[in-house]
Formats: C-alpha cells, structure tokens, sequence
C-alpha cells in the first residue's frame, strides 16, 4: 500500500493520531460525521446507550411483586393477538444439508442475513444500517456473485440516522410503506425512551419502578435465573414482558397511522427474542 499513508485525525478521548490507513485524498472512516445523514442524537431521547453507563434504576422486589399479576393481566389481554409464524428459506435450509459441519455456534453472527436475502430477491434494493463495518465481507460477496444487486450498507448507529437525508431512499410523503422491527436487549430499554407509554397507562403500569421491574422481569427469559421461582415459572414470566413491551411499541406505532402486529417469528426454543413489529401504512 504504497499509494497509503496515516490518518491525521486526532481522537479526542485518546489524545493521538488515528492509525487508519488511508488512500492519498481519501477520507478516515473516523470522519464519517460528515455526512449529511448523520445527526447527533436525531431519534434519540438522551443519546446513545453506552455500556459504560448505568441504567435508570434497579426494580426492588417488591416492586416487582406488584408488577406480575398487572404483567400477567395485560398478557392474558394480548396474547390472542399475536401471530405466531415459522418463517423457513428452502436455499438456506439447502445451504445447510451440503454442509454439516456449520454447527450451530459457527453459523452465529456471520452476517449473512443480507447475503441470502439479496440472493432471495434479487429485484429489491436493501440499504443496510450497521454500527460497524464488519459485516461488509458478505454484502462484497453477494455484489461479486450479481454485480446488479443494489445494496448498500451506512456505517451509523440507527439513533443518529437521519433517513431523509439518504439518497438511495428519496423519502418523501407516503414513501414509507412499511416496516419490519426485530427489538432485542429489553434489558437495556430505558423508561424515558420508551415509546409506549400510553399502552402501559392503560394497564397502571407507566411508572418508572414499573417499568423497571418489566424490564428486570423480562430478562428471565434469557438468564435461567432459578432463584425463588422454578425456572420455567420465570423463562414464563420474562417471555410475557417482552411480549409486553413490544405491543406497547406497536401500540404506540399504530398511533402514527400504521396498521401494526406482534409477530412471533421463531421458536423460543432457538432464541427467546424471537418477536418482530411488522407495520403496514393504512
């Protein structure tokens, strides 16, 4: 890399040069603010999450306590509304029968989610948002197999995106059709960025110690905590929080003119955050 020389960008927390090899009159990947469609904390409340911070506050028992039979209440409400449905892809299924040896460990985060979906629907176009660039070895891939595949991939975490400003969307009016939402890490949810707050009103359970004690509740279903209750009594409860928690979003979206469901897209047997929001504009 003759052609390379060191980024000048100087990182602040570190006071020292990046050390990014870049092409001569090529920009630092540590510059990326520069594009338009980055703003600070455009749909964010208090900014990004960091896993240095502390959350709210941690649920007492007892408000915990009080919060399962409303958790169980609101549960028993809405658990005839949501679908349940076993997506399955024949080419990923085949993909699997010739070779055996991807175990179950070696097939996590290899990020070829968008891969086998531009193959799939080779007439769409997927622009993806990603914190990182690690995943780009199989967006590169699928592009060398079919150079006509429009798909792009933006380097930004999502609170900061500001998606009018995207070229390749031209958002506008009623461009936005619909959406599909898989929410995962409930246990990182704060009570202020919450969007569905007028959904858990309904249920007296919009108070801060509330939604802490569901967002402690729902982590059950992934920590096999046994303590005081038989696991499966908890995996049980934490699976009812999310659930939860996610028909208070689609409430909160079906607001906002959309016709909204909670979908349960696979078993919980091969991951407990299997819910996804699908919305379609009325």
């Amino acid at each position: 890399m003759s052609s390379s020389t060191y980024c000048a960008f100087v990182i602040p927390k570190k006071h020292r040069s990046c050390r990014m090899l870049v092409k001569a009159g090529q920009k630092c990947n540590s510059r990326l603010l520069e594009k338009s469609w980055i703003v600070k904390n455009i749909n964010s409340i208090k900014g990004e999450t960091r896993c240095i911070e502390k959350i709210d506050r941690k649920a007492t028992q007892e408000e915990i306590s009080c919060v399962i039979y409303k958790l169980q209440a609101c549960y028993s409400s809405v658990r005839d509304e949501i679908e349940r449905k076993q997506f399955q892809t024949p080419e990923i299924e085949d993909y699997l029968e010739q070779f055996p040896n991807v175990s179950d460990s070696k097939r996590k985060h290899l990020a070829q989610l968008s891969y086998w979906m531009a193959k799939t629907a080779p007439l769409a176009s997927f622009l993806l948002i990603d914190r990182s660039g690690s995943r780009n070895k199989y967006d590169n891939k699928a592009l060398q197999e079919n150079p006509s595949l429009n798909i792009k991939r933006l380097r930004c975490s999502i609170e900061h995106l500001h998606l009018s400003e995207v070229e390749m969307l031209k958002f506008g009016g009623l461009a936005l059709d619909g959406f599909v939402l898989v929410p995962c890490c409930h246990h990182k949810s704060r009570y202020t960025e919450y969007c569905g707050h007028d959904f858990l009103e309904k249920w007296n359970m919009n108070s801060e110690s509330d939604f802490a004690a569901l967002r402690h509740i729902s982590t059950w279903a992934v920590s096999g905590i046994t303590k005081f209750r038989s696991p499966k009594w908890k995996e049980e409860l934490g699976r009812c929080a999310k659930v939860v928690l996610e028909a208070g979003r689609s409430y909160h979206l079906a607001l906002l003119g959309f016709s909204t469901r909670v979908i349960e897209y696979v078993s919980s047997s091969i991951t407990p955050e299997n819910l996804l929001i699908l919305g379609i504009r009325k």
